[in-house]
């Protein structure tokens, strides 16, 4: 069994193996600001460089708070037989790693809103194009919206808050924004979401309601003849 002797040294030589300065050359990167002009917040968790927040533009302001991203991002990792290295990352790159931009579903933050500055105030020229990308996706999720509705109940009850949130800031007027939710259950039979009140899926045909199917549809749901289990002496 180790001793509590042999812990303290082993801990003590961890203590002190030689670390490697980091060069002065890689400390040239001056911070980069992340603003968000949109009402909702982001995070994003990148390992071992840390999780960042993106604070949400408060109501009548024009974009939010700033996250400051540092300019260069060092970590320590052990290069063996007792010396200790960095591995560099620059702002710039966890920034854009930050904002996704690219990736889909929904991934991409400057999709939403949230934009990289250089300053500690963005420029108009920032800000406009952060509006542009911004008010495109609110087009394509008010767009989905549209699509759910013609899909009568089932699409309807599809609908969520960010449909409705992406026609209040197009200042778009929709039917289907006070709708109210109708609860629906779903088929077992293909999957598709129906009234509950239905006796069978209007899509796949599978009945719900045995016995009200065979009221309405005899031939379609036959009452099969049950065999005889007498047996003969």
């Amino acid at each position: 069994m180790i001793t509590a002797n042999e812990v303290a040294s082993a801990v003590g030589g961890l203590n002190k193996r030689a670390r490697q300065p980091i060069p002065d050359a890689l400390k040239r990167n001056p911070p980069l600001y992340i603003f968000n002009i949109y009402e909702m917040k982001h995070t994003r968790g990148l390992g071992s460089l840390g999780t960042f927040r993106v604070p949400a533009c408060e109501p009548g302001e024009a974009y939010s708070k700033p996250l400051i991203v540092p300019g260069e991002f060092f970590d320590e990792f052990d290069r063996g037989e007792g010396s200790l290295g960095w591995t560099y990352e620059t702002g710039a790159d966890v920034a854009k790693a930050i904002l996704n931009v690219g990736h889909r579903d929904g991934a991409d933050l400057s999709a939403w809103g949230v934009f990289l500055a250089a300053d500690k105030k963005p420029t108009r020229e920032e800000l406009s194009a952060a509006r542009e990308k911004l008010t495109a996706k609110m087009r394509e999720v008010l767009a989905a919206g549209d699509a759910l509705a013609l899909q009568g109940d089932s699409g309807l009850a599809q609908i969520q808050a960010m449909h409705r949130k992406a026609a209040h800031y197009l200042k778009q007027h929709r039917d289907w924004i006070n709708a109210e939710p109708v609860e629906m259950r779903e088929c077992h039979g293909c999957g598709a979401f129906v009234k509950p009140t239905l006796p069978r899926c209007p899509q796949c045909k599978a009945p719900f309601d045995l016995v009200k199917c065979r009221e309405l549809w005899p031939m379609e749901y036959p009452i099969m003849a049950q065999r005889s289990t007498t047996v003969a002496r």
